[in-house]
């Protein structure tokens, strides 16, 4: 089995733009998690619009939900 070492982060806020570079994914994907993050009344705290509807997510948040609902099942 594999170990695996767990790194406690501070808040850190991020924009769509680092989100794309960071999960390798399209704007589309990631404005479309950010969407279902919203409407999810636990993770929607990891959410903020700042002025001129300017997106920030904390990446803790982000990166908890995105590996909830996309990691793979690995069959033994």
């Amino acid at each position: 089995m594999t170990e695996v070492k767990v790194v406690e982060m501070e808040q850190l806020w991020v924009s769509v733009d680092t989100l794309m570079k960071l999960y390798e994914s399209s704007e589309s994907f990631i404005r479309r998690t950010i969407d279902e993050m919203r409407k999810s009344n636990h993770y929607r705290i990891n959410v903020a619009v700042t002025a001129s509807r300017y997106l920030r997510v904390n990446l803790a948040g982000f990166d908890k939900y995105y590996r909830k609902k996309y990691a793979l099942k690995v069959a033994n």
